[in-house]
């Protein structure tokens, strides 16, 4: 799944990805919560978001305080997708 949008939320201070997005193969567009996208990719199910030299694989990490999120790439965190558009 092609990854193209986030949500955000501001917790204690810094924003984090409450939510993820892009657009099905008919069009439509899908949204869902970055827990589910977590536990599929870690079921197995790819998402990939686009650069305009290459396409990056999303991938979970665990950060400083021991949540899981996401990140793209060899990425150390999730910077990369921070600067998606939000998602409508």
């Amino acid at each position: 799944m092609r990854i193209s949008c986030v949500n955000t939320q501001w917790v204690g201070g810094i924003e984090e990805i409450s939510g993820v997005g892009g657009t099905e193969r008919d069009g439509s567009p899908w949204t869902s919560p970055v827990g589910a996208v977590i536990a599929a990719i870690q079921d197995g199910r790819p998402y990939f978001v686009l650069t305009p030299v290459q396409a990056l694989l999303v991938s979970v990490y665990v950060d400083a305080a021991g949540r899981k999120r996401l990140k793209a790439g060899f990425d150390e965190d999730d910077a990369r997708l921070l600067r998606l558009a939000r998602c409508a």
